[in-house]
C-alpha cells in the first residue's frame, strides 16, 4: 500500500545533527519503497536547494542560538495547505514546537500521530538560561503529556523506552523500539585512510582514536580527554585523538588540550565535517571512543561500525546498545583511568581488534535503513488499522 507521509521536524538541512542525518535516511528509504514522503521544517534565511515535496514553516531565531530557528506554531496557511496533500500518517520527530504543529495537523485530519523520541531533553537544560528547575518541571509534565497523547511512539533503544514508561508514564503497548538505519557505506580505498593521516599529521601506523559528533557540554569530552592524559597517552605515546565535528564547546576542548604538554601535539580538532566526509576518518581509526552519557542511541557508533572499526563506548545512556560487548566493541565506566586502560589493552591486543573489525562489518547489516523503514512502516499501519477500528 502506497503511503502518503507528513515528517514534522525541526532537524533539517542546513541544519546539521544526528536526528538529521536519521530523519533524512528515513525520507529516502521510504522515498525508495514508494511512498510519498513531505517534509515540513523551519524557514532557515538563505538556505536553497529544497525539493518540491518541502515545506517551511515560518520560524525565528533567539539571541540563544542562531544555529537553530524557531517554528512559530501558529501556522494557518500549513494548516490549509496540508488537506490537499491528503495524508496518511503524521510522523513528528521532537514533541516541542514542531511537535504542536504535527498535532494540530493530525487532529485536523483526523490521521494517526507517530512521534519519534530521538533526544532525552532533560539533559540539555544547561542551554536555558533563565529557571532551569520551572523548565524542567513544565518539560516534564509536557513530553509525558506530549507522548501519551500519540497513537504511536518510536525510539532507537531500549534505554529510551524505559525512560518513557518509567519516568513518563507513557504506556508500552504505544512504544516501538527502532533503531536509526545506518547506510552501508562503499569500501574506503587505503589511499583514501592514508590522505586522512597526510591531512591531520598523523605518522602511517600510529594508532587513531576518534570522537565524531557536537563539540558540547553534554557529550563527556573532557573525561575522554583526561583518560588520554592520564594513561593512554602515557602507555600509548604514539597514539592520536582526533574531535571530528564542530560545537559551542569546541574553543574550550582546544584550550585545554593546548595547556597540556602530553595531549598538545596528539589532539586533532577537525572543526565542521559534512557527513560524506567522516567515513574515512573512520575507516581510518583505530577506534571510535564514544564519552556521551546523554545518548538515546549515538548514530556515530552505527556508523563507525559499518566501515569495520570497533567502538569503546561509555556503558550508560543508550549508545552501549549499539554495542556487543566483547564482539564489535566494548562498554567502559564512566572514569577516566578504567576507559583509559580499557583503550590500552584493546590496542595491545590485535587479534581481538581484527575479530572485532570483521564483527563490527558483520553486525552493522541489522541496522540498515532497510531494516529501520520496514519496521516503522509496520508502526504506520498498526496505527492506522487501530483509528480504522475506532
Amino acid at each position: 500500500m502506497k503511503l502518503r507521509i507528513g515528517i514534522f521536524t525541526e532537524s533539517y538541512p542546513p541544519v546539521v545533527n544526528g536526528v538529521t542525518t536519521s530523519v533524512i535516511t528515513l525520507i529516502k528509504q521510504l522515498e525508495s519503497m514508494g511512498h510519498d514522503v513531505f517534509v515540513f521544517s523551519s524557514e532557515f534565511p538563505g538556505h536553497k536547494g529544497d525539493t518540491d515535496n518541502v515545506v517551511r514553516v515560518p520560524a525565528v531565531f533567539t539571541p540563544f542560538d542562531k544555529a537553530y530557528p524557531i517554528p512559530l506554531p501558529v501556522t494557518p496557511r500549513i494548516m490549509k495547505g496540508v488537506r490537499s496533500m491528503e495524508l496518511d500518517i503524521i510522523h513528528t520527530q521532537s514533541p516541542f514546537l514542531m511537535g504542536i504543529i504535527a498535532r494540530r495537523v493530525a487532529m485536523l485530519n483526523n490521521v494517526p500521530l507517530i512521534a519519534t523520541n530521538h533526544t532525552i531533553y532533560t539533559q540539555y537544560l544547561h542551554y536555558v538560561p533563565f529557571s532551569p528547575s520551572l523548565v524542567r518541571m513544565s518539560a516534564h509534565i509536557w513530553i509525558g503529556w506530549y507522548y501519551s497523547s500519540c497513537d504511536a511512539v518510536i525510539t532507537p533503544s531500549n534505554f529510551a523506552a524505559s525512560r518513557l514508561r518509567a519516568e513518563y508514564n507513557v504506556d508500552e503497548s504505544k512504544i516501538a523500539v527502532i533503531p536509526s538505519g545506518i547506510p552501508i557505506p562503499l569500501r574506503v580505498s587505503d589511499e583514501a585512510r592514508q590522505e586522512v593521516r597526510k591531512k591531520y599529521g598523523i605518522p602511517p601506523d600510529a594508532p587513531i582514536l576518534t570522537y565524531a559528533g557536537r563539540m558540547a557540554q553534554e557529550k563527556n569530552l573532557p573525561m575522554l580527554l583526561a583518560a588520554c592524559e592520564k594513561v593512554i597517552f602515557r602507555k600509548r605515546p604514539d597514539s592520536y585523538l582526533v574531535l571530528a565535528g564542530a560545537g559551542m564547546h569546541a574553543g574550550v576542548l582546544k584550550d585545554a588540550a593546548n595547556q597540556s604538554e602530553i595531549l598538545r601535539d596528539r589532539v586533532i580538532l577537525t572543526g565542521f565535517l559534512p557527513r560524506e566526509a567522516l567515513d574515512p576518518i573512520y575507516a581510518a581509526s583505530t577506534l571510535l571512543t564514544f564519552p556521551s552519557l546523554t545518548e538515546t542511541q549515538g548514530m556515530v557508533l552505527g556508523e563507525a561500525m559499518a566501515v569495520g572499526t570497533p567502538c569503546v563506548a561509555v556503558n550508560v545512556g543508550g549508545a552501549p546498545e549499539t554495542v556487543m560487548d566483547g564482539v564489535d566493541g566494548l562498554r567502559a565506566p564512566n572514569d577516566p583511568e578504567a576507559f583509559g586502560n580499557i583503550v590500552v589493552d584493546l590496542l595491545g591486543d590485535p587479534a581481538r581488534l581484527a575479530a572485532m573489525e570483521a564483527a563490527a562489518v558483520c553486525n552493522a547489516a541489522s541496522r540498515t535503513p532497510e531494516c529501520m523503514a520496514d519496521k516503522v512502516l509496520d508502526v504506520y499501519q498498526a496505527a492506522m488499522t487501530r483509528r480504522k477500528g475506532v
